[in-house]
């Protein structure tokens, strides 16, 4: 009676790491009249041994069975990218990707899932995942639990310059799953709103004195860089100078 484990001597690490645990316990096959038999879809890619380990009841000792040689090939994978924009000032997400403003946090996700099985696959990714803007890389990430990539790291949010970009999702591949490329996710990045102050000290001064004119240039609460580019200071219609220097 009880149950019977089949596990595995596959190098199947978390995140892909060769100092990442093995995830070689596969699953289990209950036991009837000291017999018993199941499907499964989940052994790893890669040439290995497979055992049957039998834990033993109050009358029987466990055991483990001889080893049994396989070879299993990747399966076809597909590669599913999620852009999150994030407002940096509430906090709240950004639903329209098509304008997105400069210094929001944007996150990047991709999960790894066997073609054939969608959600219902089975099995370990391991690897990596390229995230491009174009032809442009905008961070790499390990796959990790749930079969799923994230570039940043969370709480680590990025920016995106302004524009039209076009994200996809590079996966590498390993020994259970080819590699594959996701559709790609267009969205737009517009300016930041500004706010621009000037402030002038003395106020109230002589004909020909000198006067301290300081003009500052903010945006809402963003994590991109800071404003650059040319403010001009008029008095009326009359160009006071213009400055680059701030």
């Amino acid at each position: 009676t009880g149950l019977v484990g089949i596990i595995d001597t596959a190098n199947e690490t978390s995140g892909g790491t060769a100092s990442g645990p093995q995830n070689n316990g596969q699953f289990t096959i209950p036991l009837t009249s000291g017999s018993g038999s199941a499907s499964y879809n989940g052994l790893p890619g890669g040439s290995y041994t497979v055992s049957a380990r039998y834990g033993g009841d109050t009358s029987n000792a466990s055991s483990t069975s001889s080893p049994i040689s396989v070879t299993i090939t990747p399966e076809s994978s597909t590669t599913t990218l999620t852009v999150n924009a994030i407002n940096p000032q509430t906090g709240a997400p950004i639903s329209n990707l098509g304008s997105i403003p400069y210094g929001s946090a944007i996150y990047l996700n991709a999960q790894i899932t066997g073609t054939a099985e969608g959600g219902n696959t089975q099995g370990v990714a391991t690897g990596s995942v390229a995230f491009m803007n174009g032809a442009t890389s905008v961070g790499t990430a390990k796959v990790g639990g749930g079969n799923i990539a994230s570039s940043p790291p969370l709480g680590s949010p990025a920016t995106l310059p302004t524009g039209t970009d076009n994200i996809t999702a590079k996966y590498s591949g390993d020994a259970s799953f080819n590699a594959s490329t996701s559709t790609a996710q267009a969205l737009t990045v517009v300016p930041a709103a500004t706010t621009t102050t000037v402030t002038a000290s003395p106020t109230t001064f002589n004909y020909q004195a000198q006067v301290n004119i300081q003009v500052q240039v903010t945006t809402p609460a963003n994590i991109g860089s800071a404003p650059t580019g040319t403010v001009t200071v008029k008095t009326g219609s009359n160009t006071l100078f213009s400055t680059s220097s701030f």
